[in-house]
C-alpha cells in the first residue's frame, strides 16, 4: 500500500517526508559510512543505539522460531534457557501462518518464539530445535541485533554460553 504523502514508488526505500517525521520522533540520519546505518537514540536517556557504537555489535542476534503449539514453544524456550544457549525467549501464543509446503499453499495456528543470544551459538541452538521440534522442517531464522541498550546487550552476552 503506497503511503499517500510519499511521492516515490511504493518500493523505494526512502521518502523524504517519512525521514522528516522519523527525524522529530529522536532518530537521526548519520553521515555515511561504510556501513551506512541509521542511529536512534532514546528521548529520555539519549543512549545511543547504533551499531558503530556497541561494545560488540552484531554478536547478538534474535532467532525466530514457529511450533506447532504453545506447549512445544515452552518446551523448547525452557531448553534453551535451561542450557544457556538463550538469555531470554519471548513467546507469542498464537501466530496465523501461511506457507507453502508439498507444492501447495498451506496454513496453520502456530506460536512464535523469539530467541535473544549470541550469533556464536546458532549452530547450538539449531540443533538443539531440531533435536525437540516436532515439524520436519522447523522455522529457524537469525537476525542480527544491530544496536540496543547498552545494559541489555550486555547482559544478554552474560547470560548464555
Amino acid at each position: 500500500m503506497t503511503d499517500p504523502k510519499c511521492k516515490k514508488s511504493p518500493v523505494s526505500r526512502h521518502c523524504e517526508e517519512r525521514s522528516d517525521e522519523a527525524i522529530s520522533a529522536g532518530m537521526r540520519r548519520l553521515p555515511r559510512t561504510d556501513e551506512s546505518v541509521l542511529a536512534m537514540t532514546t528521548g529520555d536517556t539519549g543512549e545511543t543505539m547504533n551499531p558503530t557504537n556497541s561494545r560488540n555489535p552484531i554478536n547478538s542476534i534474535v532467532v525466530l522460531i514457529t511450533a506447532g503449539s504453545e506447549e512445544e514453544a515452552h518446551k523448547i524456550a525452557k531448553l534453551l534457557v535451561n542450557e544457556k544457549k538463550a538469555a531470554c525467549v519471548n513467546i507469542v501464543p498464537e501466530v496465523d501462518s501461511l506457507f507453502w509446503w508439498k507444492g501447495k499453499i498451506d496454513s496453520a495456528r502456530e506460536s512464535l518464539l523469539l530467541v535473544k543470544t549470541k550469533a556464536s551459538l546458532l549452530p547450538e541452538v539449531i540443533s538443539l530445535v531440531k533435536e525437540t521440534h516436532s515439524y520436519e522442517v522447523p522455522e529457524i531464522i537469525a537476525l542480527p541485533i544491530m544496536g540496543g541498550s547498552e545494559d541489555y546487550l550486555k547482559w544478554l552476552d552474560s547470560a548464555c554460553r
